[in-house]
């Protein structure tokens, strides 16, 4: 009884074995944005406690302290969205940190668009993902020539374009129609159709009206529905307002959405409907920077498609 005793003391004084501070794994994620996944196993930050990640890139850093878990994986990841298409190569710093025994731990990684392309490439036998990582990389390029923005060290630079879409399968549609559904007296016009390119692809939608009181537009793409009620001032332009919308997958680049004004729940406009192939339509002649992109971008579009279904 008395060794029996004396190995339980031990076992409740012996120090608790902390699993290693660490990074498990990196990965990305391709929606309406390029986003970059830092992955830490549920053994690791369950273990600490006050475990929160600083990741910076260029002049953008963030805190993340809320990190998705992750369940089927056991995994909590810590998520960079946002990431241009033109920023591939750039260094992306993570540092994780947390606590324990009244002990802090950190861990500090680096990463990139491009260095997950580039070993997915390395590993991956599927052809159709091959493609879809390297259009995604010339995509990237070619928004760096139309930047200009670090083209001396371009995505795409040496990598292998065997799987490249060489050109595209079918010509981009001009599908705007500002008319596709109509009310009677509308009070809120629709006056143009673009794209903003930036950290994703937005698009632009232009409106005019005397009161934006109570407005609100809502966009619907696949059956999904999105309201939003921010509006920006076009400069110059009295009564003119932008609107941007952003929950576009790149397997959505070719699909037609809609887009209606309402006021307090009661449609005053009438309903556009567009696509982003449509901003491409009639801008595919090659040499013209702002095409190479559009052309490259409904590429990676296309690959991600006839991959991701």
């Amino acid at each position: 009884e008395k060794a029996q005793l004396e190995a339980k003391i031990r076992a409740l004084t012996a120090p608790v074995v902390l699993p290693e501070f660490k990074v498990s794994s990196a990965n990305l994620t391709l929606s309406d944005s390029i986003a970059v996944n830092f992955r830490v196993k549920k053994d690791v930050y369950e273990a600490y406690e006050n475990v929160y990640a600083v990741i910076t890139c260029g002049n953008t850093t963030v805190t993340v302290d809320n990190p998705t878990y992750k369940a089927d994986e056991e995994i909590y990841a810590f998520t960079f969205a946002g990431i241009g298409p033109q920023m591939m190569k750039d260094t992306i710093n993570f540092t994780l940190y947390g606590t324990a025994n009244g002990q802090q731990y950190t861990k500090s990684v680096e990463y990139s668009v491009y260095r997950y392309c580039t070993n997915q490439l390395a590993k991956t036998t599927k052809e159709g993902f091959k493609t879809v990582l390297t259009d995604l990389l010339n995509y990237g390029a070619a928004a760096q020539v139309y930047a200009n923005y670090k083209t001396d060290d371009l995505a795409n630079a040496g990598v292998d374009q065997t799987y490249a879409t060489a050109t595209l399968a079918t010509a981009p549609e001009k599908q705007l129609n500002l008319e596709y559904a109509t009310i009677d007296n509308p009070t809120v016009a629709w006056k143009s159709a673009a794209l903003y390119l930036e950290s994703k692809v937005n698009v632009k939608l232009e409106i005019e009206t005397d009161d934006l009181t109570g407005l609100t537009v809502k966009f619907v793409i696949d059956g999904a529905e999105y309201d939003y009620d921010k509006f920006e001032a076009r400069e110059g332009r009295e009564g003119r307002y932008y609107v941007y919308f952003d929950n576009i997958l790149p397997t959505q680049m070719r699909t037609l959405f809609t887009a209606t004004v309402y006021r307090d729940g009661v449609a005053v406009s009438n309903t556009l409907q567009y696509s982003i192939q449509t901003y491409v339509y009639g801008k595919t002649t090659e040499g013209v920077a702002v095409n190479d992109m559009l052309v490259a971008m409904l590429k990676y579009a296309d690959a991600c498609k006839a991959y991701f279904g």
